[in-house]
Parts: structure tokens; C-alpha cells; sequence
């Protein structure tokens, strides 16, 4: 298992407001454990439990993104599997700031791992939700909890 974190800074997770949440996977469609309706709603939930604002696109257009990134090889019946999780969020890369800005990440980890089939469900949502508790925690730290 390797499991890398890349902070780029505490600071970018600081006062960033509700965000939007994506998932984009390459499995096949119709794959019934690599799927992006069911790797969304396991994510929402943790994010809500966790009282961190989510909104839609079509609300927010330019809140920072959530990406969700699962990456998979299926070789026989074993799965080599790649997720990363980053937060994207616009960044400008002229002074002052103009209408020209773009996606980058402000916050990303990734973990990979091979499972077999049997045990794909478990182990995606040991990995995923191990990413996705490490953004939680810094995203507290940096914006405090609803009881402070």
C-alpha cells in the first residue's frame, strides 16, 4: 500500500468556503463497486457528518472543487487501483487579478492498492475514506468546528 499526502499549505484549506464535490472514474460502465454514483454518496456522507459546506455547480460555479479521481487496471479478477483526492481551487497567475485564472491544487493525497474482487468494495472504502478523513481533519484545523 502507498499512501502519500502533499499539503501545498495549511493555509490553503483557510476561510475557502462550501465546496463542490466531482468523482470521475475510468472503470467500465456499469461496474457495479468502481462506480461514480455510489463513490459520490460514500463521499457526501462523510463530508456532511463532518459539517463541511457542500454545494452544486450550478449554485456556485467557482466554489473550490473536490475532485475525486479513481483510476483503475482490472487483470483477471484483480484490481490494481489508484484514488486521488484534491482540492482545486482558481488561482490567478497574474497581479492584479483578471479574468484569466485556472483550476490547480491547493490540497492533494492519493493512495494505491490491489485488491481482488471479492474485496474491492471493502478496501476502496478503507483507502477513500482514509483520503477523505485526512482532508476533513485539516479542512477543521484550518476553519475550526461548528461548536468553537
Amino acid at each position: 500500500m502507498t499512501r502519500l499526502e502533499t499539503p501545498i499549505s495549511k493555509t490553503a484549506l483557510q476561510d475557502i468556503g462550501p465546496i463542490r464535490l466531482f468523482v470521475a472514474c475510468d472503470a467500465p460502465e456499469g461496474d457495479p463497486i468502481l462506480n461514480q454514483r455510489h463513490i459520490g454518496s460514500f463521499a457526501q456522507v462523510m463530508l456532511r457528518i463532518a459539517h463541511i459546506p457542500l454545494v452544486t455547480t450550478a449554485s456556485n460555479p467557482n466554489s473550490p472543487r473536490l475532485q475525486i479521481t479513481i483510476r483503475s487496471l482490472i487483470a483477471s479478477d484483480l484490481y490494481s487501483v489508484y484514488v486521488t483526492v484534491e482540492l482545486l481551487d482558481r488561482v490567478w497567475l497574474v497581479r492584479p487579478a483578471n479574468e484569466e485564472s485556472f483550476d490547480a491544487a491547493t490540497w492533494r493525497a492519493f493512495s494505491g492498492f490491489m485488491s481482488s474482487a471479492e474485496e474491492l468494495r471493502s478496501n476502496l472504502r478503507d483507502h477513500l475514506g482514509k483520503l477523505l478523513a485526512s482532508f476533513m481533519n485539516e479542512y477543521l484545523a484550518a476553519n475550526g468546528t461548528e461548536s468553537d
